[in-house]
């Protein structure tokens, strides 16, 4: 697979990374491993991942663990929430015909659609206490003594200030992050200076005139695209990605599939 630069953290990743929000790393763990396995083979070194995806930390660090072979993003911002058994197998299965009926979704953000203009945002804790809780949380599920980018997930915009961007330089001091920036499931370019990644939704065209100063992390080149009446997408998935790719040689695209056949049919096509 192809890499590309990541210029915070000094180092280069595979062009397509895993977006974790599907894995269940409870009841669906053993499916979720297949996932992350299949992602490891197929050369992915860049995952994505949060606390507010229920189970998915625990899930990457069962598989994943301290390795320093890969880079692992995660956020803080919306709650974790509480786990339902019921609710994940029904889930599981879902997406699992989902993805043999329409093929693989490339998307994030665990089945909300991703939006192209500015919404009302709920309003987060990003008190100093609050960030380090969180931290502290996703690295005992991560079973890491580090991770690699920490993003403050879906701010407000009022948010980004330099008093919050202290709290997470605090933590670049004390060598528990390497670098940190934001998240947001929005299409949209980057609010105000805050870190040194931006993560949002694939704004189409005009993400060749997105800053090169900045490291870009796009998700959903999928859902943004045409659609038929059926809700499948006009152009093939690969083709998509290859185009995006493109636009943007120096970012990361995040893929998610609910299977392993799917994850390897969209990344070899590629």
């Amino acid at each position: 697979m192809e890499q590309v630069e990541l210029k915070p953290l000094g180092r280069r990743v595979s062009c397509i990374g895993f977006g974790c929000a599907r894995l269940d790393g409870r009841i669906g763990l053993r499916q979720s491993t297949r996932l992350l396995e299949t992602a490891l083979s197929l050369g992915i070194t860049y995952f994505d991942v949060a606390a507010s995806y229920g189970t998915a930390e625990e899930a990457l660090g069962h598989v994943i663990g301290n390795s320093r072979d890969v880079v692992v993003t995660t956020k803080v911002g919306p709650p974790r929430p509480a786990y339902n058994a019921s609710k994940m197998r029904l889930r599981f299965l879902a997406k699992s015909m989902l993805d043999r009926l329409r093929g693989v979704k490339v998307l994030l953000g665990g089945g909300v659609r991703p939006q192209s203009r500015p919404s009302t945002r709920p309003r987060y804790d990003f008190s100093k206490e609050a960030i380090e809780r969180s931290l502290e949380e996703s690295l005992k599920r991560l079973q890491r003594d580090q991770v690699d980018i920490f993003l403050a997930h879906e701010p407000h915009r009022s948010d980004l200030t330099p008093e919050v961007a202290s709290r997470f330089e605090v933590l670049l001091n004390q060598n528990l992050i390497k670098a940190y920036g934001v998240g947001i499931g929005v299409a949209e370019n980057r609010w105000a200076p805050f870190g040194s990644v931006w993560q949002s939704g694939w704004p189409g065209e005009l993400a060749s005139t997105y800053s090169r100063e900045i490291c870009y992390i796009f998700h959903s080149v999928l859902r943004f695209a045409e659609k038929d009446r059926y809700g499948r997408t006009i152009t093939p998935v690969a083709e998509l990605i290859r185009e995006a790719r493109r636009q943007r040689p120096d970012s990361v695209l995040l893929v998610s599939a609910s299977t392993p056949e799917r994850l390897r049919e969209v990344i070899e096509a590629t």
